[in-house]
């Protein structure tokens, strides 16, 4: 049943903001014009994109997104999956309540490591990433490699920060089962000359979701600093700091591999007296230097560290008891239906830890660009060299039956711990938890050393040539702890890499411009699932390629449009499956995604913003040659609608209604497309008021999520080679106040 927020809730929340209407009106002060917006005169949409080579965002050769600061506050976000949900592109992929977030582009899985990035730079992503802090996200598409290096093909996500600006301002927000926020936003130009600046940000949240086992909190401090000590040298530095934790909400099965569980996104499965919350520190440190040198020619220059340490500890609902006991047959094989829940509803029940898990991203990077002209063309040409480093670490692992010790050889399906998903409250008796010993099981090292040119030429006519090319020298060290043979396995490999891109571009007006591209990637190779009898074995690099075809154009009134025609390609990585037994996990075959992409962002008129996106994909497997062949991508719907809208309502300048629809079609939670999940609308709604409370600007905020109580999947995917079902949220009430002083 769908969380409805209780009176006593209702009435705190209410109370507070009457209050501070009240306190307007005793002290009758004139209404603010229109709402007060945090995040300058964007809108919903920015024309400056940070990523990649930067620039315009009508001159890029590639689809782009960009989610402003105005969206965020409007709609109360608190999470990534709350703010890119405004992307029909972007998909959940893997996200449960209470643990971190990952999604896809296009169909295509977004690799931790390197398709999220920190103003440009890598990073570590196996942490929630805070919001306070970022003036936009800007969401990358079908990117070239010759831009980023190693990237997942469907593109990448990065976050701006806030950069010093005079501001000082504090929030409180309340919402969902009793989660309460405070957060405060300081910045200040430290001299006239405003050569010095300074942002600070500072959070703290009381979790309380709608699954009231995943309670947690959060603190957040940040700060940025710019330093300009000429016109021609600008230094901008970003700290931050997240402390986290939080009880994880597993993900659900299916039942017999062949029919979905009960839809209940309250619910959280085999609950044990000695489960921990899921605890992450994540710091990130980053430096850039932008000097103008001689013949308008400039260099950047940057730094960025990225570190996550996390301790996660639960108690985990996975398989059916009955196929893992098969599983301890010779050869040592887990059947296909053992990383399911039983048909009944049974399920194991693990004791997962692992603490001080590190994953640590540093990159380093030296770029000059600039414009020449040769042969009467026209070149504006940038060129650099990186460094990029990623190590991951599980020194302290165990992921055992929750018994007390370990079982014996060959155990039966009574021997392990088990629940029942049809047992209330959370399917589980008690179990002692396992006392065997933590191990080191899994190292990981991968570095990147790159060179590269991009040039765009004009003066062929109207068009504009864009060509890129890139060298990176990829090396990577791996060993990881094979439990299906009881020992350790070592592994490598160091390979040069060339990745062009190519792309010309047709100006139909100032405002519009036709595109056409081709571009090669590479993406990091996968690592063996726990099912597959190659475990913990990482997969080579993988060749990917991307066609694009589009148009963007500006309409005047700050408002775009976007088409995009995209078709991409890479190797398909999946575990075998041979007399109903899991075999080796492989690099084979083709997954082809191709799709339309359309988009409309901005004013639609001097009262409504608008920003909405619509995607039609066919994401098909091509050349395995087993069952996998023609088959449709997981958690991939075949058409999706986002839009968010913002109208001022007449005669009333300060208030303005705010709303959410998202469609979702059907797709599958099974690779073998035996399974599908239904498709759903989700309505949101919402009201923004600003005022004057004793000579204080003042913003208040009300959001309702799904507001006709939609039950539905958000999320079908695959993580490590099981197959995890996650409810989408019930209605959900928010609203917070702002205060700007």
């Amino acid at each position: 049943m769908a969380y409805m927020p209780k009176k006593n809730q209702i009435a705190g929340a209410c109370a507070l903001l009457l209050f501070i209407a009240s306190q307007s009106q005793a002290q009758t002060e004139t209404l603010l014009s229109p709402v007060v917006v945090t995040g300058g005169n964007e809108g919903l949409i920015s024309q400056e994109i940070q990523a990649g080579f930067g620039g315009k965002w009508i001159d890029q050769t590639k689809s782009i997104n960009s989610i402003t600061r105005e969206q965020i506050d409007k709609t109360m976000a608190q999470k990534t999956s709350e703010v890119l949900r405004n992307d029909a592109s972007v998909q959940a992929n893997y996200s449960p309540l209470g643990y971190y977030e990952g999604f896809s582009i296009r169909g295509f899985g977004l690799d931790y490591g390197t398709a999220y990035q920190l103003n440009g730079m890598p990073l570590a992503a196996e942490a929630n990433i805070p919001l306070e802090n970022k003036e936009r996200i800007e969401v990358i598409k079908g990117i070239a490699g010759a831009e980023t290096g190693a990237i997942s093909p469907g593109g990448y996500v990065n976050f701006v920060t806030k950069r010093p600006t005079n501001i000082n301002s504090a929030s409180v927000g309340y919402g969902e089962k009793g989660s309460f926020s405070q957060s405060a936003d300081y910045g200040r130009w430290l001299n006239s000359e405003k050569s010095l600046g300074i942002r600070l940000n500072a959070a703290h949240e009381d979790i309380k979701p709608y699954a009231k086992e995943a309670t947690g909190e959060r603190q957040f401090i940040s700060a940025s600093l710019d330093i300009i000590p000429s016109a021609k040298t600008r230094i901008e530095t970003d700290f931050d700091y997240q402390k986290k934790k939080q009880f994880t909400q597993p993900g659900l099965q299916l039942l017999g591999g062949t029919n979905l569980p009960p839809l209940n996104p309250e619910q959280v499965l085999a609950l044990q007296p000695w489960r921990k919350p899921t605890k992450t520190e994540h710091t990130n440190f980053g430096t850039r230097l932008i000097h103008d040198l001689e013949n308008g020619w400039k260099l950047n220059t940057g730094y960025q560290i990225s570190r996550i340490v996390t301790s996660d500890n639960s108690s985990f609902p996975w398989g059916c008891p009955t196929g893992i006991a098969q599983s301890w047959s010779s050869p040592y094989q887990y059947p296909s239906t053992s990383n399911s829940f039983c048909s009944d509803g049974k399920f194991s029940i693990s004791d997962f830890s692992s603490n001080g898990e590190i994953h640590n991203n540093q990159k380093a990077k030296l770029e000059i660009s600039g414009t020449t002209k040769l042969n009467g063309l026209e070149h504006r040409l940038t060129s650099g060299i990186s460094y990029f480093n990623r190590r991951v670490a599980q020194p302290n692992y165990r992921w055992k039956d929750a018994q007390d010790a370990e079982l014996e050889y060959p155990p039966t399906a009574g021997d392990y711990a088990y629940g029942n998903i049809f047992s209330s409250p959370n399917g589980a008796t008690s179990y002692p938890g396992s006392n065997v010993a933590f191990m080191d099981n899994f190292g990981y090292t991968h570095e990147q050393t790159s060179a590269y040119i991009q040039d765009s030429i004009t003066g062929i006519g109207k068009f504009i040539l864009n060509g890129s090319l890139q060298a990176i020298d990829i090396r990577e060290k791996w060993k990881t702890f094979n439990s299906n043979a009881g020992s350790y396995v070592h592994g490598g490999m160091g390979q040069g890499v060339l990745l062009p891109s190519l792309a010309v571009s047709y100006p139909l007006t100032e405002a519009s411009k036709n595109y056409l591209s081709y571009a090669e990637g590479i993406e990091l190779g996968g690592r063996a699932p726990l099912i597959s009898t190659n475990f913990g074995q990482v997969l080579g690099i993988k060749r990917t390629e991307q066609f694009e075809i589009g148009n963007k154009t500006n309409l005047g009134n700050n408002l775009q449009t976007s088409l995009a025609l995209f078709q991409l390609k890479k190797p398909y990585e999946y575990t075998t499956v041979s007399n109903g037994l899991f075999g080796e996990f492989v690099q084979r075959g083709t997954q082809k995604h191709t799709g339309l992409e359309l988009g409309l962002a901005g004013n639609f008129t001097s009262r409504l913003g608008l920003q909405t996106s619509a995607m039609f994909i066919d994401a098909v497997t091509e050349g395995t040659g087993d069952q996998f062949d023609g088959k449709k991508a997981m958690n991939v719907p075949t058409f999706k609608l986002s839009t968010f809208a913002s109208y001022k309502l007449p005669s009333y300048e300060n208030t303005s209604l705010n709303g959410g629809w998202v469609y979702e079609g059907s797709k599958y939670a099974k690779r073998d497309n035996s399974v599908k999940v239904p498709g759903y609308h989700r309505m949101d709604a919402g009201l923004t008021q600003s005022l004057k409370v004793n000579n204080t600007k003042t913003t208040l905020n009300f959001y309702v999520e799904n507001i006709f109580e939609k039950g539905y999947w958000r999320d079908v995917s695959e993580y490590l080679g099981d197959a995890y079902l996650i409810p989408g949220a019930p209605r959900i009430f928010r609203a917070n106040a702002k205060f700007d002083f």
